[in-house]
């Protein structure tokens, strides 16, 4: 995977209009993001919570299956292993799931989304909303790779004093 140097993307970003309005609008989204994960922490349930999280990463992957243990899952939601096997337990007593050896399988996704709070409903509003001209199903990551592509491609490397070309830190160097 190539890196764009983030002197380069803001270079970029200055010469073109169409870039800084795509980051624009995808910084508005993901502050739309974290103040709904925020609110949705404080205002539903673990269960609700669970079933959001299992339908959201369905959705993104494809595939009714998630390679998942209970402890990643608690990690992810931020509670207890415990805590979170007993919520998968009853999202299974419930007909919802289905598990195997660090796996969870949605048996009904359509109950599961009942289940679920609807903050994802929320945020694919806020998308389409913030994202001008990008679809709902990752345009806007295509748009921006598109951009800071072209941008990069226009844009000269940045140099010392001595003129000698600087390379960009990636961030595990730093």
């Amino acid at each position: 995977m190539n890196r764009l140097a983030s002197m380069k993307l803001g270079n970029a970003q200055r010469r073109s209009p169409e870039l800084q309005l795509v980051l624009s609008n995808y910084s508005q989204y993901l502050l739309a993001h974290i103040a709904q994960s925020v609110a949705c922490n404080a205002a539903h349930s673990i269960k609700q919570r669970t079933a959001k999280w299992v339908v959201e990463i369905i959705e993104q992957s494809g595939t009714e299956k998630l390679a998942i243990t209970h402890e990643q899952l608690a990690a992810v939601l931020g509670i207890g292993r415990s805590y979170a096997s007993r919520v998968i337990q009853g999202l299974k007593a419930d007909g919802l799931l289905s598990t195997a050896r660090s796996e969870l399988r949605v048996q009904n996704l359509q109950a599961l989304k009942l289940k679920s709070c609807h903050c994802n409903d929320w945020l694919q509003k806020a998308l389409r909303r913030d994202i001008s001209g990008c679809d709902a199903e990752g345009g806007v990551g295509v748009q921006l790779k598109d951009a800071a592509a072209e941008a990069a491609a226009q844009s000269s490397p940045p140099v010392d004093k001595d003129g000698t070309e600087r390379r960009a830190l990636r961030a595990d160097q730093h």
